[in-house]
């Protein structure tokens, strides 16, 4: 009798639920039981206490999206793909290696105002775990705890303690780039330090808990003056970045050990080495200054790290008066070595043409015109490597054509992200915020070209490899290409984890048109009066509109004009058609990595019986 009660219980409960309104909580064995006869507003309520399987249901039952979507209004599918992609992320692979890639993930996703806030996930980080509890009754023990590091749970980073904590953040640039911080930091009575405690920690979204740690970090690391810059701080792991730098300090300075310990240096060279005034970049160039022909024992792997380190000297860049002819003969070199792939030449067909230039935070770019921009410093940065000059690169063919074989994927790279956007031209959608979709069409088209060059050439096969530890583009070649030979799924995952603080099509384009809906009803509910004097500030038209990145359109949605509202509402509701594209190109992609594999076997095949 017990079991029957509850089992009707649970059959009933959504009805009632839904006659109630009030969504039951995170219970997804209560709403496992939908199957059929679902209506679009009983998988709203289900959707909106987090279920999972209402999502899926919503996005299989083709008559439920009829109804719902007959007004034109897109939300519950968005707020289904939300809830299927978080899904997807939370059976991704973390541990204590990336754990900081899915804190990238999550900002984009359950921050303020995002769609799965509506799903009672976020904004609070720790709504997150409680969705994980609920919804993965087994899940792994190693991926909670690195979600718990993700999401930057208090116990975690801070232990047990029930410390109150004040940070001053007089003058810091954060306070520009967090919108939750600039509310606080308005208060004329906050003095510029914000209280840190158990209790308000769990008010703080993603961001503003990032910037709080690595405030912290950065004071701990420069509290005095004997503590040089890359010290060290107990919450280093929680910042990528710094920590990264901390960890080229701690080998610089085992080198600048290793150095002043030789004897051979100077007093004046010594001091000059350990002097505190000096950057990382400036102690390589010394010590590759002191190692070069000197006495002192170092190993091949110690000359390559500070060579990666140093600043390029005067003779390992190109010369202003000669870079045009440069250009011109490197242009020719990647036409060459692209040739010699079949999605190189599909690149190739669409035009190649090689500019440099000084990129920030990039390897390449393309021009208004086109053109594919390398990143002077990348370019430097090889010749470092290889111990080339910049006269040598101009003057012996085998090195350029060294160095054009190194940058070529970028202009396959480069063209393939051409491509996309003007597939979303033509399609008419919103295509301003580069997502990880993005990355994994493009760097796919990429690493089939690196892997069938590979194939074809014995000496291409260790070219990034070989210095993938010195330079983050080398690494970048390699992982990649390793990951494409797994397979789509595993290479769609290493894409998405290396470019985890990208949003996806899905999050930018469904928090995008949550925002528009929601300012398009604000404004439905003004009176005449007050809507025409709003219109005053109305100063974007559509064609500016439709040009803004995602993070730019939220804080500018209030001052877009009506009509070019009501036509980007309407973009994001094609925003399918482009998920569509790069799926297809994903797949094409893949179809010519398994032809080219055949190919190969067979080219085997043939030549084995010829023996």
């Amino acid at each position: 009798m017990p079991n029957l009660i509850l089992f009707i219980a649970v059959l009933f409960l959504p009805h009632f639920l839904h006659a109630q309104n009030i969504p039951a909580r995170f219970d997804n064995r209560t709403y496992s039981v939908l199957s059929s006869g679902n209506s679009a507003q009983l998988l709203n309520k289900a959707m909106s206490a987090g279920s999972i399987s209402a999502a899926k249901t919503y996005l299989a039952d083709k008559k439920v999206q009829k109804e719902a979507e007959a007004g034109g209004d897109l939300s519950l599918r968005y707020k289904a793909q939300a809830l299927t992609e978080l899904n997807y992320i939370a059976n991704m692979d973390w541990d204590d290696s990336n754990f900081n890639s899915l804190n990238q993930m999550l900002i984009s996703r359950i921050g303020r105002d995002k769609t799965l806030s509506s799903c009672g996930v976020g904004p609070e980080p720790e709504k997150y775990l409680e969705w994980l509890k609920a919804f993965f009754p087994k899940y792994p023990q190693k991926s909670y705890k690195s979600a718990e590091k993700a999401v930057r749970k208090w116990e975690v980073v801070f232990g047990t303690s029930a410390m109150r904590m004040g940070i001053s953040w007089e003058n810091y640039s954060i306070r520009d780039e967090n919108a939750e911080l600039n509310r606080w930091m308005s208060d004329p009575q906050a003095d510029n330090t914000v209280y840190i405690d158990t209790f308000s920690w769990l008010s703080f979204d993603l961001l503003l808990r990032n910037a709080i740690i690595n405030k912290i970090i950065l004071d701990d690391m420069t509290k005095d003056n004997s503590c040089k810059p890359y010290c060290g701080s107990r919450l280093l792991e929680y910042s990528s970045s710094v920590q990264k730098q901390y960890e080229k300090g701690v080998r610089v300075e085992k080198l600048e050990r290793k150095a002043i310990a030789s004897g051979v240096l100077s007093s004046a060279q010594a001091n000059e080495l350990s002097s505190r005034q000096k950057s990382l970049s400036d102690k390589a160039a010394l010590l590759d200054k002191y190692f070069d022909g000197s006495s002192i024992n170092a190993s091949l792997e110690d000359k390559l790290y500070i060579d990666a380190e140093r600043g390029a000297r005067p003779d390992e860049m190109i010369p202003a008066d000669k870079r045009e002819i440069f250009e011109v003969m490197l242009s020719a070199a990647v036409s060459d070595e692209l040739k010699k792939a079949e999605a190189g030449n599909k690149a190739l067909s669409k035009g190649v043409k090689i500019k440099i230039g000084i990129l920030q935070n990039s390897y390449s770019a393309r021009s208004p015109d086109g053109e594919i921009i390398i990143d002077s410093g990348l370019i430097s940065e090889y010749m470092k490597l290889k111990g080339y000059a910049a006269a040598s690169v101009m003057t012996v063919k085998a090195q350029l054509s060294e160095l054009a074989a190194y940058v070529a994927p970028l202009a396959v790279y480069e063209t393939a992200l051409a491509g996309i956007e003007a597939e979303a031209e033509k399609a008419g959608i919103h295509n301003n915020t580069r997502t990880q979709e993005d990355e994994i069409t493009a760097l796919g088209e990429q690493s089939l070209f690196i892997a069938e060059i590979q194939r074809k050439d014995a000496s291409a096969k260790n070219r990034y490899r070989s210095i993938a530890g010195y330079s983050a583009y080398a690494h970048r070649c390699a992982e990649m290409t390793a990951a494409y030979r797994r397979g789509q799924e595993r290479f769609e995952k290493t894409v998405r984890m290396e470019n985890s603080a990208l949003p996806s099509v899905s999050s930018a384009a469904a928090n995008s048109y949550s925002w528009l809906v929601a300012e398009k009803s604000r404004r439905a509910a003004l009176s005449a009066a007050q809507l025409e004097e709003e219109s005053y500030n109305f100063i974007y038209a559509y064609d500016e509109a439709k040009s803004m990145p995602v993070n730019e359109l939220q804080g500018s949605i209030r001052f877009i004009e009506q009509e070019g509202l009501e036509k980007m509402i309407s973009q994001f509701r094609q925003m399918e058609n482009y998920m569509d594209f790069h799926s297809r190109a994903a797949d094409e992609t893949r179809r010519n990595y398994r032809r080219m594999m055949l190919r190969t076997v067979l080219k085997k095949a043939v030549k084995g019986g010829k023996s």
